[in-house]
């Protein structure tokens, strides 16, 4: 994604977190933001993310991996 390599980070993570809301399915968008997440410590926003995506889309298997994940981690 053209912000993130330009490090405009909280910009890139408004784009990528509007097109996961469109398109849950998409699991590039959800591992690039969840990454970016990740990255800066923000651990609870890649959970409450992999929650909503896991809502959207219950066989969405990246979120699902993500949040067995961050529960062993607790």
């Amino acid at each position: 994604m053209a912000l993130l390599k330009l490090e405009r980070y909280q910009e890139g993570a408004d784009v990528l977190e509007k097109a996961v809301m469109q398109e849950p399915e998409n699991e590039e968008y959800f591992i690039t933001l969840i990454n970016l997440y990740l990255n800066f410590s923000m651990v609870e926003q890649a959970r409450s993310l992999a929650e909503e995506v896991t809502k959207r889309v219950p066989g969405h298997s990246s979120a699902r991996e993500l949040l067995k994940t961050l529960d062993k981690n607790r």
